[in-house]
């Protein structure tokens, strides 16, 4: 049974593309939602691609530290802040946020090397 806000249980501020159809790291998110939400309740917390500037960031982690924890699926397209290096609106972001947290960092396939074992 799904926790609720009436028994308690702890929540969780779930930071992720959860809401974009085409993209894999949504599409990840909403699985991982599926079953965190067995044993948390979830503050889904919105990330999209779009360029915002550092007041957004800073409303993002005033919603984060009415939770308990946040949970982050990072992408770099997730954070960027105009005239600012795009890591710079996650960094602002991080320091505002003062429950513990945990970041999954996703980096496109293509800038990952893949091993692949040789042929036999």
């Amino acid at each position: 049974m799904p926790p609720d806000r009436e028994r308690g249980g702890p929540r969780v501020a779930f930071a992720s593309p959860s809401q974009l159809e085409r993209d894999g790291v949504g599409a990840y998110s909403r699985e991982l939602c599926r079953y965190l939400s067995r044993w948390c309740v979830l503050e889904h917390i919105p990330l999209d691609a779009a360029v915002h500037d550092r007041s957004h960031f800073r409303r993002l982690a005033d919603e984060v530290n009415r939770c308990d924890l946040l949970h982050v699926e990072h992408a770099h397209p997730l954070f960027k802040s105009p005239f600012y290096p795009f890591r710079e609106g996650y960094l602002d972001f991080l320091h505002r946020v003062k429950v513990p947290r945990i970041a999954v960092y996703h980096e496109p396939l293509e800038a990952i090397p893949l091993y692949r074992p040789p042929d036999d």
